[in-house]
């Protein structure tokens, strides 16, 4: 073993076993019994913790809480408790009563609680003494809605203090699942309770004088509601055991005749077995047949969706083509007058176009008219001024020529000299010095 050389284990009991140091620094242990005292381990660890425990030590767990709920449990009590009156024709209500005092290690379902949780006791494992182990303790439970309470059941909570985190866990109705369970103590009748009202009580746990590792039990519940009053004292414990020896010494009487009784039991008890059996496999037949139309109605019933489905799956379809189609068609309308729109009011654009050009190319005639006017009109004019400009040179030149005319014989005289006297004998006197020169 890896650890053999670190670990040591020494066997026997707490109160007896000698250990080789006189201190120890941790001390873990799982003491918690059922209702978290039962078989009293916590003394062992006081013990322990008295006797080895340093100064600043630590004990793991450090820490317990005891709390008491009521529940609604009318099916369990019903099947557990009130089944022995009548045991296949027998009466044995003596076993009831006995069953009945007995508190029951059990799973309670969270929907059962009735009450609110009520602290009855707090344990704290570094100063807890072993006289205050017994202990009575008043409590009050609020009803939290209106229905019925067939027992009281006690729960505890752990904690680890001195972790490095803080850590623990319950044995609560609604905490995950412990060994340790609920424990549950039955009412001998039940409360009719409504939403709003309280029930008062003390309960009482002790050591039994005879064996300190059981418990004895008191109840004690004052209850006054609206639908019924009740004021309820149950003992666990002593009472149980003095009923327990007055029991034996009557099954000691009855013992021989309970052996003549056995193997008659037995025999009855064989064939009712086997009568069940047969009723068993009787009903898992009838559940198999039944089981089996079930199925084949439920595959008739699938068979006849799926054909309704695929039904609808086509007529969905079909109507979508049709909405399709019908879409498709109000588009190619749509498009089709939208595009004839477009030619028409292209054909008008073009057409408006056609028409202002026309008008622009009628103005422009028009001014090209008016223009070819005004210019035969200045034409006209200007060949009006030249005219006038002729005639006015007309008459110069008649004047010049008469003029020249007056001196061309003192000009031929005075230009005989020259060869071609001929050209110069009409020209005149200035133009002859001109040419002179």
């Amino acid at each position: 073993m890896p650890y053999a050389r670190l670990i040591t284990i020494f066997k026997g009991k707490v109160e007896e076993v000698e250990l080789p140091v006189d201190k120890v620094d941790i001390i873990i242990s799982e003491w918690m019994g059922y209702c978290l005292f039962y078989e009293s381990m916590l003394n062992t660890v006081i013990f322990a913790r008295d006797k080895w425990l340093k100064p600043g030590g630590l004990m793991f767990p450090d820490r317990a809480a005891l709390y008491v709920v009521a529940i609604e449990d009318r099916q369990y009590k019903d099947f557990k408790i009130h089944w022995w009156e009548n045991v296949y024709g027998f009466d044995m209500t003596c076993i009831r009563d006995v069953a009945m005092k007995e508190p029951l290690v059990d799973i309670v379902d969270p929907k059962q609680v009735v009450t609110n949780a009520c602290l009855i006791k707090e344990v704290d494992i570094y100063t807890v003494k072993t006289e205050e182990l017994a202990f009575t303790s008043a409590f009050c439970l609020q009803i939290q809605r209106n229905d019925y309470i067939h027992a009281l059941v006690t729960y505890f909570n752990i904690e680890f203090t001195k972790c490095h985190k803080k850590m623990g866990f319950s044995t609560a109705p609604d905490a995950p699942y412990t060994h340790w369970k609920q424990t549950v103590f039955y009412l001998e009748d039940y409360l009719t309770v409504r939403r709003g009202e309280e029930i008062y009580g003390t309960i009482s746990m002790k050591p039994n004088a005879k064996n300190v590792r059981d418990l004895d039990f008191t109840v004690d519940l004052d209850f006054k509601g609206q639908l019924c009053e009740i004021q309820i004292t149950q003992r666990r414990g002593e009472e149980r055991r003095g009923e327990e020896r007055r029991g034996e010494e009557r099954r000691g009487e009855k013992r021989r005749e309970e052996k003549r009784r056995e193997e008659k039991r037995r025999e009855e008890k064989r064939k009712e077995e086997k009568r069940r059996e047969e009723k068993r496999k009787e009903k898992k037949r009838k559940e198999k047949k039944r089981k089996e139309k079930k199925r084949k109605e439920k595959k008739r019933k699938e068979k006849k969706r799926k054909e309704k489905k695929r039904k609808e799956k086509r007529k969905e379809k079909k109507r979508k083509e049709k909405k399709r189609k019908e879409k498709k068609r109000k588009e190619k309308k749509r498009k089709e007058k939208k595009r004839k729109e477009k030619k028409r009011k292209e054909k008008k654009r073009k057409e408006k176009k056609r028409k202002e050009k026309k008008r622009k190319e009628k103005e422009r005639k028009g001014k090209e008219r008016k223009g070819k006017g005004k210019e035969r009109e200045r034409k006209g004019k200007e060949k009006e001024k030249e005219k006038e400009k002729e005639k006015e040179k007309e008459k110069e030149k008649e004047k010049e020529k008469e003029k020249n005319s007056q001196g061309s014989a003192w000009i031929y005289l005075e230009c005989a000299f020259l060869p071609d006297r001929k050209c110069w004998t009409r020209s005149s006197k200035e133009n002859l010095i001109r040419t002179a020169h």
